[in-house]
């Protein structure tokens, strides 16, 4: 249960037994009832001791702006509701901070800019292998490569160079080795 503080007393917000656990800041916009000074000051007040508020402020007549971190919004509507006068909400976002925008900003550029050398340095390497590619056609169209009669065959062997044996006549008679 989320816990409210009241002074040195802490009350417990039985009405809602759920919590929200979500580190990032929220802006609550909340209307209220009946829209007078006295209403907006305890309300804002009320807000302002409500645990993980971080700020309070007026939008309009009838509206506060509630801005903390895990703030559970049911109980505190619950809690305006029951201590000063009728209250809804309207809106609820997320804060974000302007140095976290402006990193994530930063980030989309760097990789933007990455992608886009990227792309240039493909397209060089493509066109030095179209180049290359090119030549090679022109050198095989002046000296074709020699075809050696089927698809899968390859070159034919080496021809057995020509050996000469010289075999001496026998002279008469009979000769035994």
């Amino acid at each position: 249960m989320e816990r409210e503080r009241n002074g040195g007393a802490a009350a417990v917000c039985e009405e809602n037994n759920f919590f929200y656990h979500d580190d990032a800041q929220q802006k609550t916009v909340i209307r209220l009832g009946v829209p007078n000074s006295k209403n907006r000051s305890k309300a804002m007040q009320l807000a302002s001791k409500f645990v993980g508020v971080t700020s309070v402020a007026t939008a309009g007549e009838d509206r506060l702006e509630v801005v903390g971190e895990s703030v559970d919004i049911p109980c505190l509507i619950n809690r305006l509701r029951k201590k000063v006068c009728l209250a809804d909400i309207v809106l609820v976002e997320e804060v974000k901070d302007k140095k976290k925008e402006e990193e994530e900003k930063k980030k989309k550029e760097e990789e933007a800019k990455k992608k886009k050398k990227a792309e240039e340095d493909k397209k060089k390497v493509e066109e030095a292998k179209k180049k290359a590619e090119e030549e090679l056609k022109k050198l095989w169209g002046a000296c074709p490569p020699p075809y050696y009669g089927g698809y899968y065959r390859g070159p034919p062997p080496p021809t057995p160079t020509p050996t000469f044996v010289c075999e001496e006549q026998p002279e008469a008679g009979c000769h035994i080795m």
